[in-house]
């Protein structure tokens, strides 16, 4: 409810302000004299203009306004929380995505390198064929050292097959901690709503109470 200010010219005239403050000090000292005592506040509970021509608020007026102000404070608080709670969640998702993104590509090459080697396996395995079909049996040394070559073609190809099992597990893994981050990061935005919509309506509560 909106209050208008009233007072006293110095002829008497009953005049309202919109301000709830006078706007000249100076006017209101030299109105003091010629306004009517009974627009005097008596105490500093009631609104009215003191002795020295203050004017003294009405102080269910100033508690409203003081509760809207904690509000808007709580408010501007919260959202600044919630905006700063979502940047670094971002951040973080943003972060491990393009960490999956790294391991997805360290994946890709090593398949590359797998299928690279064993076209290398293939090729070595065609030459072993030919030189046998060729010259007949090859002696026991140059078999052996063709077959520790396929050995370790073999090793190197098994590591590298193991490695991708591990860089797969390393990606899900991954992908189910961005999972639980963003269902965190759902749940506490939930919460800060919460939190902001009970603060507000106490204080409207306890401002309609006082």
């Amino acid at each position: 409810m909106k209050r208008s200010l009233k007072r006293w010219t110095p002829r008497h005239k009953l005049v309202v302000s919109p301000d709830p403050k006078p706007r000249c000090a100076t006017s209101i000292a030299t109105q003091t004299i010629a306004r009517p005592p009974a627009v005097i506040a008596k105490n500093n509970n009631a609104p009215g203009w003191n002795e020295l021509g203050d004017y003294i608020m009405d102080p269910d007026i100033d508690c409203l306004v003081s509760i809207a102000q904690e509000n808007m404070r709580l408010q501007t608080s919260m959202d600044s929380m919630c905006h700063d709670l979502k940047n670094q969640y971002e951040s973080q998702i943003t972060s491990l995505q393009n960490d999956s993104a790294d391991k997805g590509r360290q994946i890709l090459n090593l398949k590359k390198t797998v299928v690279s080697r064993d076209e290398e396996i293939c090729t070595l395995l065609d030459i072993v064929s030919q030189l046998e079909h060729r010259k007949g049996m090859q002696t026991d040394t140059k078999k052996d050292e063709k077959d520790r070559e396929l050995a370790e073609l073999s090793r190197f190809s098994a590591d590298q097959n193991r490695e991708i099992t591990r860089l797969g597990e390393v990606i899900d893994l991954r992908n189910q901690q961005i999972q639980l981050l963003e269902d965190h990061g759902r749940r506490l935005a939930k919460q800060l709503e919460l939190a902001r919509n009970a603060s507000i309506a106490s204080w409207l509560f306890d401002g309609s109470d006082s």
